[in-house]
């Protein structure tokens, strides 16, 4: 009973808007910088990304930004927010084997590859190519 009486409290109500409001724009901001980097023609090249060698604090901090992202963009598919393109952006950061792959097959999608090429759109980017 205390538990409803306290989701209840309009204290909890606003901090969730807060909170809530916080990770859209968050998303959108994180989506469009991630989008705006991609080459115009990531889906149809094929080259992949020189490997790295050792682990150095900048790509441990930049894996957990991703985990992060990843996490919200899980999230966001339920609640308020781009969580599809927060998870793209999100794939953008972390650095795993297959990632290529899995950020084409998910770009391929074709509403997901609209919203894409309406933000690179408005940023003066050229569509993404799907030859």
């Amino acid at each position: 009973m205390r538990l409803l009486e306290a989701l209840s409290s309009p204290a909890v109500w606003i901090s969730a808007t807060v909170v809530s409001i916080g990770l859209l724009v968050a998303s959108v901001a994180g989506a469009g910088w991630a989008v705006k980097r991609l080459p115009e023609d990531f889906l149809v090249a094929q080259s992949q990304a020189p490997s790295r060698r050792g682990v150095t604090l900048a790509l441990v901090l930049r894996n957990v930004l991703g985990a992060v992202l990843l996490l919200l963009g899980i999230l966001m598919l339920a609640l308020p927010g781009q969580g599809l393109l927060t998870i793209i952006a999100a794939l953008s950061i972390l650095d795993f084997p297959g990632k290529r792959r899995l950020m084409a097959r998910l770009l391929r999608v074709p509403t997901v590859l609209r919203a894409v090429n309406r933000l690179r759109e408005r940023s003066g980017k050229p569509p993404l190519r799907q030859e």
